[in-house]
């Protein structure tokens, strides 16, 4: 997006998304405005969703440690049924926290990023 004014105007109204259904909304516009989005745009896309997604499994947090991914969650059950995709690469530390595993695919913030959606996408 060239004008600044227009970038920041998209990042509010992606920040803003409260359904999946607004997020395909806000890419659809970014389309239609601006023609194929960037590499960088589609990640703040699939960001928003992620966003969204964590937010309906309960997750109320998400940390990077080294190889893991720290999971804090407002809601533990919820937490607990959306990480069953994942199987044994889930641990949990207590009721609220639980780590997963990244394989070794998920090298960077974007790879990251897909995986978890992955996961977590069955919930759309």
């Amino acid at each position: 997006i060239p004008d600044a004014k227009q970038k920041i105007e998209m990042y509010r109204k992606l920040s803003r998304t409260e359904t999946l259904d607004q997020v395909e909304a806000v890419q659809n516009e970014l389309i239609d405005r601006f023609g194929k989005p960037p590499h960088e745009a589609e990640n703040l896309l699939t960001e928003a969703r992620v966003r969204l997604l964590a937010e309906q499994a309960g997750i109320k947090t998400l940390s990077l440690a080294g190889r893991r991914l720290i999971i804090e969650s407002f809601d533990p059950r919820r937490t607990r049924e959306a990480l069953s995709s994942f199987g044994n690469m889930v641990r949990a530390i207590d009721t609220r926290i639980a780590h997963l595993l990244l394989p070794d695919t998920a090298r960077t913030g974007h790879d990251i990023v897909h995986f978890l959606a992955a996961g977590l996408g069955r919930l759309e």
